[in-house]
Parts: C-alpha cells; sequence; structure tokens
C-alpha cells in the first residue's frame, strides 16, 4: 500500500514561475520513496482543492483553541508567588492593548 507521507506548496520567490505555486509530493510504501515536484498550473489546481479542507480543519483548530482557553479561565496560574486566575490575566494583558 501507498500513503502519501507528505504534500508541500510554496509560493515560487524568484525564476521563471516567480509569484506561482509549486508543490512537492511525497508516497511512502514499506519500501520505497517516491517524490514528485509538480508544476504551477497543476499545483494551482491542487491547492483550490485543498482550501475547503484546510479552512475546515483551521476553524475546528480555533474552536478548538477557544474552548480550552474558555475553560482554563477557572483555573489558577502561579506566577511569584502570588496565584491568579487566567482571568485576571487577560484582563490585564487586554488592558496592556
Amino acid at each position: 500500500m501507498v500513503l502519501l507521507n507528505s504534500l508541500e506548496v510554496k509560493r515560487e520567490l524568484w525564476g521563471d514561475n516567480k509569484g506561482k505555486f509549486k508543490s512537492t509530493v511525497i508516497f511512502d510504501n514499506k519500501t520505497t520513496s517516491i517524490s514528485m515536484v509538480l508544476p504551477p498550473d497543476v499545483s494551482d489546481k491542487l491547492l483550490q482543492f485543498c482550501v475547503g479542507v484546510l479552512c475546515e480543519a483551521t476553524d475546528e483548530a480555533a474552536a478548538e483553541f477557544k474552548k480550552n482557553l474558555m475553560e482554563s479561565v477557572a483555573t489558577p496560574i502561579l506566577l511569584k508567588d502570588k496565584t491568579v486566575s487566567v482571568k485576571e490575566v487577560a484582563a490585564l494583558v487586554k488592558d496592556a492593548y
């Protein structure tokens, strides 16, 4: 069975393809690794295909982070021999900005 090991999409910073995306895809099985560099036109299509999935994953990660942060508001933090809540620290940070 061949599995996707990695997928990297980068914007070219110089050369003939400056400003365009280039992708590198690596597949592995138990004995072999195959690496391919995809040209800009294929990379653009690949990125368009991935955008929805990436946005969904980002939204899920943000929701999980927010949930964890809200749950930790009641958790005390020890700062230089003084215990303060995360809520107090958040208020201090908010006031500073």
